[in-house]
C-alpha cells in the first residue's frame, strides 16, 4: 500500500510538472511553428526528467516510441535550428510579460557567474525572485574577452529593457561586483538600483566636501539598518544616493576540509572576511520613512540567484 500511494504521488508530482510545462511553453512560444514548438516541448521535459544538458542526453531522455538515434537527431535538429535562435527575444519578452506584466516595480536580481571549470565561458542572468525561487527573464553567454565589460553590461541592460513591459521601473540588485558606471547606466534608463558598496570606495555625507573611505563607517554597523541620505561615492565622479548600513548576525557557519577541519586557503579567508563585512548599500530609491528596511529585504533577494546558479549546476538536480 506504501509502495502504492508513493508512485501515485510521483506520477501526480510529474503530471503537475508536465502540466506546467505544457502551459508555459505554449504561453510563450504561441508565435512558433507547432512543430517547434513540440519539439521544444519535448526536449524540455527530457531535462525535466533528468537528462543532463547535453544534446545527446536529451535526444535519450525523449519519451516516444521512436529509435534512440532518431530522438538524438530530433535534438540536434532543434538546438541548430536557426529560426529557434530568432525567437528567442521573443520568447524572453514573453517570459517577462507572463512573470512582469502584473508589476510595475519588480526587483529583478543581475548576477555573472562561472559555465565551466576552465573559466572559458560566462553567464550572465537577470532573475525574477516568487515565493523564494529565481526565474530567469533573460540570459547571456560570454567569453573572457567580454565578460564583465562596460559594452557588454550596457548591451545587457538595453536588451533587457527591450523585453520588459513598458509600464515596468525595475529594481535593479546587484553585489559588489558593479561599480558606478553601472549604476548610471541603470539610472539612464529611468530604473532604480540597490547595490553593495565595498573597499576601497570613497563616500561623502555632506554634498562632496570631504570623502573619506567606506571602512570608516564599518564600524557604525549593528543589525538595525543605519540610513545616509544626501550621499555621494565615487570621489573622482561622485554619484548621488542614499547609504543604508546594516550588519546582519552571525551564522556561525564555517567552511570545513574533509577531515573536520576549517579551511585556511587565501581564497576561503577572502569569502570568510567578505561575509563578515558588513552591508553598505548604495540606493537611488526616493526616501520614506522605512527605506532602510525596505533596502535591506531587496538586497536579501539577491541570494536566491546564487541558489538558482547551483540549481543550474547541480549534477544531480540541475543541469549539470
Amino acid at each position: 500500500v506504501i509502495r502504492s500511494i508513493a508512485k501515485l504521488h510521483r506520477d501526480q508530482t510529474a503530471m503537475n510538472a508536465l502540466s506546467i510545462v505544457n502551459n508555459v511553453v505554449s504561453l510563450v512560444s504561441y508565435k512558433m511553428h507547432k512543430t517547434r514548438r513540440d519539439a521544444v516541448t519535448a526536449c524540455v521535459k527530457s531535462l525535466l526528467n533528468g537528462s543532463a544538458a547535453t544534446v545527446t542526453s536529451i535526444g535519450r531522455g525523449i519519451n516516444t516510441k521512436a529509435f534512440e538515434k532518431h530522438r538524438i537527431k530530433r535534438a540536434d535538429r532543434l538546438l541548430s535550428n536557426p529560426h529557434l535562435l530568432s525567437e528567442t527575444p521573443f520568447i524572453y519578452a514573453s517570459i517577462c510579460q507572463l512573470f512582469c506584466g502584473s508589476t510595475s516595480r519588480p526587483v529583478i536580481s543581475i548576477d555573472w557567474s562561472d559555465l565551466d571549470d576552465c573559466k572559458a565561458h560566462f553567464l550572465l542572468r537577470a532573475a525574477i525572485s516568487l515565493k523564494g525561487r529565481p526565474i530567469t527573464l533573460y540570459q547571456e553567454v560570454h567569453c573572457n574577452k567580454t565578460k564583465e565589460k562596460p559594452v557588454t553590461h550596457k548591451t545587457f541592460l538595453k536588451r533587457l529593457h527591450a523585453i520588459l513591459p513598458s509600464h515596468c521601473r525595475p529594481i535593479i540588485v546587484t553585489d559588489a561586483g558593479y561599480k558606478s558606471p553601472w549604476f548610471r547606466e541603470v539610472k539612464a534608463l529611468g530604473w532604480d538600483i540597490v547595490g553593495r558598496i565595498r573597499k576601497p570606495h570613497f563616500y561623502s555625507l555632506d554634498r562632496g566636501n570631504t570623502w573619506q573611505c567606506i571602512r570608516h563607517l564599518y564600524a557604525q554597523a549593528t543589525c538595525r539598518p543605519k540610513r545616509f541620505d544626501n550621499s555621494q561615492i565615487v570621489r573622482g565622479n561622485p554619484f548621488a544616493c542614499t547609504l543604508v548600513l546594516f550588519k546582519q548576525k552571525t551564522k556561525g557557519r564555517h567552511a570545513l576540509n574533509p577531515d573536520g577541519t576549517r579551511k585556511a586557503s587565501k581564497r576561503s579567508k577572502v569569502h570568510a572576511q567578505g561575509a563578515k563585512d558588513p552591508w553598505l548599500l548604495a540606493t537611488s530609491l526616493e526616501s520614506h520613512r522605512s527605506l532602510s528596511k525596505q533596502v535591506v529585504a531587496i538586497y536579501r533577494q539577491r541570494m536566491q540567484i546564487e541558489e538558482g546558479f547551483r540549481d543550474m549546476k547541480s549534477t544531480k538536480f540541475g543541469l549539470g
